[in-house]
């Protein structure tokens, strides 16, 4: 019997947690920060910061900023300005894995959200 509390406690908790997804009124009253003119030069940045060999890494292509959201019913939204940047660069073994299509939220002058492959849960959000 105290299992169940227990366990109902929990999906409660659980469930209260979760944020609901922004309405179009909020998108478009939403915080964005501020433009970032130096897009290129943040995207950049951030991966000579998290890449094992920061001096291998070629870019093909960075698109112009827009303003977006990314977000989820666990974490919530976070806005900022979205980018997808063509990098290609050397792994641990020396040898070059291929250009992978990024995408990346920029907020006032930093990346706050990085998205793999260009991927976010399971969409692909980099045309």
């Amino acid at each position: 019997m105290k299992l169940t509390g227990l366990f109902m406690s929990l999906i409660a908790l659980t469930v209260a947690a979760c944020h609901s997804m922004p309405t179009q009124a909020e998108i478009a009253s939403a915080d964005y920060g501020s433009y970032p003119e130096n897009y290129e030069e943040i995207v950049k940045n951030y991966y000579e910061n998290v890449a094992k060999d920061p001096e291998s890494l070629k870019f093909r292509s960075i698109t112009k900023p827009q303003q977006r959201g990314l977000g989820n019913r666990i974490d919530g939204m976070t806005y900022g300005y979205f980018v997808c940047a063509e990098v290609n660069g050397k792994n641990s073994f020396g040898g070059y894995t291929g250009f992978s299509r990024d995408g990346l939220l920029i907020r006032n002058g930093s990346v706050v959200t990085f998205a793999p492959k260009g991927e976010w849960w399971g969409r692909y959000i980099c045309n």
